[in-house]
């Protein structure tokens, strides 16, 4: 019983770790041009994210997808536009990388990390 009660306590920190959220002062704007006010998120992203969690002032909390919205921001400097555009499909029916002379190019929403806004902004993805 012992070993049941320390294997208990051991796991409950792992799975606080999986359950943590960060949400963080931000705005999104809809497909439609609307801005909303609320928190995001933050997960401080290695890559840009595939979707966000936005909560709203009622509490609400919505996922929205690159195709949902124009751009999202996170505080004053993290800015995220969504964009649709082509990217590269370098993975094959069996996932695995090939070598191929000619890239196989599908149209998608993404996300875009603006690194410098200005006439000509510097995006990331």
């Amino acid at each position: 019983m012992r070993i049941l009660n320390i294997l208990l306590y051991s796991l409950i920190p792992v799975v606080n770790l999986f359950c943590q959220t960060n949400f963080e002062a931000g705005k999104i704007t809809l497909s439609n041009g609307e801005t909303l006010s609320g928190t995001i998120n933050n997960l401080y992203w290695d890559e840009t994210p595939s979707h966000i969690q936005f909560k709203d002032n009622n509490g609400k909390v919505s996922e929205f997808y690159p195709s949902d919205l124009l751009d999202f921001q996170i505080g004053e400097k993290s800015i995220y536009l969504s964009r649709l555009t082509e990217v590269n499909s370098v993975y094959s029916e069996s996932s695995e990388i090939f070598n191929n002379k000619n890239p196989n190019c599908i149209k998608k929403h993404i996300f875009l990390k603006v690194l410098f806004k200005g006439s000509k902004s510097l995006l990331i993805y």
